[in-house]
């Protein structure tokens, strides 16, 4: 099966369409937010979700990623009526 992941270029992004996404689905997984070297020229580069600036890559081009390193905070404003999203904290960082 052929799939892409999107990643957003910068970690406020990420912030942005974690904040989004919880906010817009019941149920939403809990979102942690990783920093990874990428060759440059590699993936489609669009923005998504109100301006994010995002990475899409294939099956192919996530072979080449170097390893993730989990960011140990993410701040996320609070969403009203729902208070902070769920961001895990026992994921081992790198």
């Amino acid at each position: 099966m052929n799939e892409s992941k999107f990643f957003a270029e910068e970690p406020e992004g990420a912030s942005s369409y974690a904040k989004q996404a919880f906010c817009a689905y019941d149920g939403e997984p809990e979102y942690f937010i990783v920093s990874v070297d990428a060759p440059c020229k590699i993936g489609d580069k669009k923005e998504v979700d109100s301006g994010i600036a995002t990475l899409i890559l294939n099956d192919e081009e996530l072979q080449l990623l170097g390893t993730p390193a989990v960011l140990d905070r993410c701040p996320f404003p609070p969403v009203p009526d729902k208070g902070y999203p769920p961001i895990r904290s026992d994921y081992p960082s790198s």
